[in-house]
């Protein structure tokens, strides 16, 4: 059996069966990583011929084609059965790049399927928060159409160490394969459900494989996953990137063979050291659930693009465009502590004081209602002379003008490229900021915000072109033009980015 289509509901499942000459042959399936297709195998089933060996393409990708308007585990997990079923396959050993290594630990640490055993390539369930949002943010910069080409540009020289036309061809051809959406709701999900914990779950005998020159996945963080398997192995490939199986296809393929022969052998080392180190890797774990838990607890206030509050991931309804409620709330919010004089020139300047100071009572009497009936009863504290929120909370505005400031004071290019991306992805792609706002207060307020912008990317986007990222300076670039459309100079840089874009 060769290249065959699973019709099933509202998917198309495009999947290669092969089959051994061995009628007795154990099976492989392998699963592809994010953005990819199962042709990214074609290297190592080379070194598999006396095993059954299924691919198949993730919905999505590749010529698998059908309904991704929201994808979840359970969808993708369905997929996967049905081809099982289909095929009457019910052992097998699994082996998963990328995503396809993400879906197998829900496979075997959610769903509790039973498999022969579990090889995850590339991949690791412990990242620094911030460097995994680091990179989120990055790829992000794609998710236009007119930038997600240069994904495939940015990507393939980060995944493979050891490369040629061939193998360049082979991935370029794949990731232009892949929806947009759903390469950008895939990297979400992953990052929602990556856990250590989840590793704990995962019975069966797994091997962890990562690549020495990995830029993203180290070895260091890599290593750490089989500390979570009760019956887990690493191995560490040496000149070779993410995409080990095809940097180093006949080095993995032996050490697959070693390990299926060793799989149930206890060879974590035992010393009287394991319980001490046991009980860290149990604090850090737990300190980034704290950590994560924390952050949901907290009173979110957004206001540069949509105005909305959010209370432990709900939006907080209410009659926010009645007695300037959502107006005062975020004068407090980006002012910390505010004078009633303050108020009394922003929001009733025309007013006499007495009729300024009956307004500001009815402002906050219904302001605090609003607060209340979501569970914050003193939310506002108030004395003679000034005002401010007894919430614990965070804001997209205080936020941008953090990043902006210190940002402002670097000069190293690789702080200021993660300070730049983090900005950038605070900024909506229309640039319209403070939508719902129209007092003059506000308007002012938005033109200082936009020369902090302008002045910070004017002073930085020349470093991104010596650096030749091109595509951030095109970024800044757009911003800048988009807020002062005359400027010479600027066009002129712009046009020349382009230029060197194309040419890529």
């Amino acid at each position: 059996m060769g290249m065959s289509y699973l019709n099933k509901e509202t998917v198309s499942i495009h999947y290669n069966y092969l089959q051994s000459k061995n009628p007795h042959a154990e099976t492989i399936i392998l699963a592809h990583g994010l953005g990819l297709n199962m042709k990214t195998w074609k290297y190592l089933i080379k070194e598999f011929q006396d095993y059954h060996l299924l691919l198949f393409d993730f919905r999505g990708h590749g010529e698998t084609k059908g309904d991704c308007h929201a994808l979840t585990w359970d969808i993708l997990y369905g997929d996967f059965t049905a081809l099982l079923k289909q095929l009457n396959i019910d052992h097998y050993h699994f082996i998963g790049h990328g995503l396809g290594a993400y879906f197998g630990i829900q496979l075997f640490g959610e769903y509790g399927e039973k498999a022969e055993s579990l090889t995850l390539i590339g991949i690791t369930s412990f990242f620094p928060n911030e460097i995994s949002e680091e990179m989120l943010a990055y790829r992000k910069r794609f998710s236009k159409p007119e930038n997600y080409p240069a994904l495939a540009d940015f990507m393939i020289p980060q995944i493979i160490h050891k490369m040629t036309p061939e193998k360049h061809q082979l991935l370029y051809e794949a990731y232009h394969q892949v929806e947009q959406k759903v390469y950008f709701q895939l990297i979400e999900l992953i990052a929602r459900s990556s856990s250590l914990s989840k590793l704990r779950s995962i019975p069966i005998p797994t091997l962890v494989l990562g690549g020495e020159c990995d830029p993203n996945y180290l070895p260091t963080f890599v290593t750490m996953n089989s500390h979570y398997l009760p019956n887990g192995r690493t191995a560490i490939i040496i000149d070779a990137s993410n995409m080990v199986h095809i940097d180093q296809p006949e080095i993995v393929a032996r050490i697959f063979r070693h390990f299926l022969k060793t799989k149930y052998d206890d060879l974590k080392p035992n010393s009287h050291y394991s319980d001490v180190l046991d009980h860290y890797f149990d604090r850090l774990s737990l300190s980034r659930s704290k950590a994560s838990h924390s952050l949901d607890q907290k009173i979110v206030i957004r206001l540069l693009h949509n105005f909305e509050m959010i209370n432990k991931g709900k939006k907080v309804s209410g009659h926010w465009n009645r007695r300037s409620a959502k107006e005062l709330l975020a004068f407090l919010a980006i002012n910390r502590v505010v004078l009633r004089e303050q108020l009394f020139e922003v929001f009733w300047p025309h007013l006499p004081l007495p009729n300024a100071q009956n307004q500001l009572r009815v402002a906050l009497s219904h302001l605090r209602k609003i607060f209340a009936d979501a569970g914050f009863p003193n939310a506002i504290t108030t004395n003679k002379k000034d005002l401010q929120l007894n919430i614990d909370y965070e804001c997209d505005v205080l936020q941008l003008q953090e990043l902006i400031k210190k940002a402002s004071t670097l000069t190293d290019y690789p702080l200021l490229h993660r300070s730049i991306l983090q900005i950038l992805e605070k900024l909506d792609q229309d640039l319209e900021l403070f939508p719902d706002f129209y007092f003059d207060w506000f308007l002012d307020f938005k033109l200082y915000l936009e020369e902090q912008i302008i002045y910070l990317f004017t002073r930085s986007y020349p470093l991104f072109i010596e650096h030749e990222d091109y595509i951030l300076a095109k970024q800044m670039l757009e911003i800048i033009l988009k807020f002062k459309p005359f400027n010479q100079s600027i066009k002129q840089d712009f046009y020349l980015v382009n230029e060197k874009l194309n040419q890529a």
